[in-house]
């Protein structure tokens, strides 16, 4: 048999016991311990890590330590993460007619309902309520998903609201079942495609979630631009001057603009209506044309919501 990849072992001198002293002397210099365990072995019952301290002390090392847990803590996680789930139909709604052939993702359809609820003082400490959002694959309708089933309530309240164009509709998906004052599932699908009890005569008369859809809103001459700008933008002359005349040059596609104001801060003091800019139109047409093109659209990486503002509190600055 060849020696094959193995590499020539050294040569055992012939003389090696009279090296070593006899039967097993130590080289002059070496610990005058035995090198090799006694022909008896080790004592019986001795541990291995006795035996082989240092190899014991780095194979502890090697384990990983398990850190420990807090069964308090996990169990309100426990608690938490099944709350969620038993919450999540009523934590959804349906939205339907969105724009397509734009490329919409789901982080702008996020962000636009993100910031039209906080602008509506609808989210809770107002703070983004949307968990996630499912777009179908054609882009047509998806599912947007709140952290609460309060806050997808009042999230209908939108329905009907301007995004890039499109009249949104909004509705609960088929699978909702209202949620009992428990926090648990009344296990009654409430959800589309469903019909109304005949006693729902009115919204206080709707089943607990149901409500129905609001009018659109009715244009005035002023249009009310929110989320456009940021506090540092209004400090900043430039910047500030330089929205103007987007927001001017924008808006003048749609009609006549009589007057625009977009409130800033004054001696370090923040403005009603900071952070909005209103528009004042010759015609409710024109200020419409301009709700239906701006709604949605993005500015300074920022989703804008129209509204409209009634004309005696715009030349009163009754801003808000």
């Amino acid at each position: 048999c060849g020696e094959g990849n193995w590499d020539v072992g050294p040569a055992i001198p012939d003389n090696l016991s009279s090296l070593l002293g006899g039967s097993g002397a130590p080289l002059p210099g070496m610990p005058t311990s035995n090198l090799m365990p006694s022909a008896e072995g080790p004592p019986p019952g001795l541990p291995l890590s006795q035996l082989f301290p240092q190899v014991a002390a780095a194979a502890a090392a090697a384990v990983p330590q398990v850190p420990k847990v807090d069964p308090t803590a996990l169990m309100q996680q426990l608690q938490q993460a099944q709350q969620m789930q038993i919450t999540r139909q009523a934590r959804r709604i349906y939205v339907g007619n969105l724009p397509i052939g734009i490329g919409l993702t789901d982080a702008q359809v996020t962000e636009f309902f993100n910031t039209a609820m906080m602008a509506a003082g609808l989210a809770q400490g107002g703070t983004p309520p949307v968990i996630s959002t499912w777009l179908s694959s054609e882009g047509k309708f998806g599912f947007v998903e709140f952290r609460s089933p309060e806050e997808a309530t009042s999230a209908l309240m939108l329905d009907g609201c301007n995004f890039m164009g499109r009249t949104l509709r909004l509705g609960r998906p088929k699978d909702y079942m209202p949620i009992d004052a428990a926090g648990g599932s009344l296990g009654v699908p409430l959800g589309l495609g469903l019909a109304m009890p005949s006693s729902a005569t009115s919204a206080n008369a709707l089943p607990l979630g149901i409500r129905q859809p609001l009018a659109a809103p009715t244009p005035t001459t002023v249009l009310v631009l929110l989320n456009m700008v940021s506090k540092e933008e209004l400090l900043n002359d430039e910047d500030y001057l330089d929205i103007v005349d987007d927001v001017r040059d924008e808006c003048s596609k749609f009609g006549t603009v009589v007057d625009l104001v977009i409130p800033r801060p004054i001696n370090g003091v923040d403005s009603p209506g900071q952070g909005k800019a209103f528009v004042k139109f010759t015609q409710p047409s024109e200020a419409q044309k301009a709700y239906d093109s701006l709604s949605g659209r993005r500015f300074s990486n920022r989703t804008v919501i129209a509204s409209y503002l009634e004309p005696s509190k715009f030349d009163n600055r009754e801003f808000e």
